[in-house]
């Protein structure tokens, strides 16, 4: 028996369980409503959902084949934290810019980033950071950001303890 919409599990139901005034009801009337129900929905034990329509006609596999999840993923150079050169550019790779527009000496940088346009800003920027040279311990950067859109973010990294240097990792994850 295949599959069939709402409408089909309704006309089975009608055509087959009807009033019974007549007494024409039989079980086997009733098991091919219930069969029709039964094929045309989810089962969450015995059924896979790579196979089920996630939007019309298509798959969740489908949807997410035609909709690759990373944008970008890039990385600067190595930035000094506790003395950036505003205005200085510290380009990683080829994907993206990174600039300091701003800087407070000593606790904490403005980057923009600048990367060729993704479409879109329904996406979720993980950004994280990597040392350079000797890791203390105590020193700690923290990552965050604000003004996305689709060919900008601006980074914010803030220091805690010594003087540390790295590289700032950006992903950015489509929503």
């Amino acid at each position: 028996m295949a599959a069939v919409g709402r409408s089909g599990e309704t006309t089975a139901v009608n055509n087959n369980i009807y009033d019974n005034t007549a007494k024409e009801i039989t079980p086997e009337k009733v098991r091919a409503a219930l069969a029709v129900i039964i094929e045309s929905n989810f089962n969450l034990v015995d059924d896979l959902l790579k196979n089920a329509n996630y939007d019309t006609g298509q798959t969740l596999q489908q949807k997410l084949d035609a909709n690759p999840g990373v944008l970008l993923n890039t990385e600067s150079s190595v930035i000094p934290v506790t003395s950036p050169t505003v205005g200085a550019f510290y380009n990683g790779d080829a994907n993206a810019t990174f600039q300091v527009t701003a800087a407070r000496a000593g606790v904490e940088v403005y980057l923009t980033v600048t990367f060729p346009s993704v479409g879109t800003t329904n996406y979720i920027p993980l950004i994280s950071w990597s040392p350079n040279g000797t890791w203390h311990e105590n020193i700690g950067v923290f990552c965050s950001w604000s003004n996305k859109t689709s060919t900008t973010i601006r980074v914010y990294l803030q220091r805690t303890y010594e003087s540390p240097s790295g590289k700032v990792h950006l992903t950015l994850i489509k929503v």
